[in-house]
């Protein structure tokens, strides 16, 4: 008897035309192959999307807006806006203590450290560039908006642990009780905006998720969260 192995299910498509389809990727599965997990790109192929090229990619941890392109002539243009910074990408985090200001920007240079771990490096990193906004405040932990100018591995993340608001539940740059206390890593990609081949202004959104809902703390605050990101 042969067994079928069951493809999992395709995660919600948010937007998709002749050039682009863009997927609310949930956490714990990668974006592309080689990472020895399911990934997103062979989940699509399997639900009949094709041959589909990675325009960006997400930490595993992450989950969110992802776009992948549908043919060649659309992977170029992608990609010349992304190395002309003409993509505007909006995360959502939750972060562990209060932070008090109600907005800022992080700039410390980042650089590898060895195992893919990064750090900050202001003699021989790459300037980094994160902007940030508080959303809302809780009694141990602040719920943030991130924009970063510059496109760094782990940028999000190792900025927001050098400034000692580490992201809860991360596993990497953590504190040992936020991952405890946490299942998922806090960093959802909520919106992307970006100049499409049609003229339009493209802007694609992906709810906070179910499970990013499920572990925010419990408090009276989180009655004052724009509607717009559930």
């Amino acid at each position: 008897m042969i067994l079928r192995m069951q493809m999992p299910e395709i995660p919600p498509i948010l937007f998709v035309d002749d050039d682009l389809i863009v997927v609310d990727k949930p956490e714990g599965i990668a974006s592309i192959p080689g990472m020895g997990h399911e990934n997103l790109l062979d989940i699509l192929a399997g639900g009949g999307w094709g041959d589909l090229l990675p325009v960006h990619r997400l930490d595993l941890e992450v989950s969110g807006v992802l776009i992948y392109a549908r043919n060649r002539d659309s992977h170029r243009y992608m990609n010349r806006l992304f190395d002309r910074r003409e993509v505007c990408k909006t995360y959502v985090a939750l972060v562990v203590g209060r932070m008090d200001r109600p907005m800022g920007r992080f700039s410390g240079k980042i650089r590898e450290f060895g195992s893919g771990r990064m750090g900050i490096d202001e003699i021989r990193g790459k300037p980094t560039v994160t902007e940030w906004e508080r959303i809302s405040l809780f009694s141990e932990y602040t719920l943030v908006q991130l924009q970063p100018m510059s496109g760094r591995r782990h940028q999000l993340r190792v900025h927001l642990y050098a400034a000692g608001h580490p992201i809860a539940g991360d596993q990497r740059y953590g504190k040992e009780k936020s991952t405890a206390l946490f299942s998922r890593l806090m960093l959802h990609a909520w919106r992307v905006e970006f100049p499409m081949q049609s003229g339009e202004m493209g802007k694609v959104t992906a709810p906070l998720s179910a499970s990013f809902r499920k572990n925010l703390p419990r408090s009276d605050d989180q009655s004052h969260l724009p509607v717009g990101f559930f």
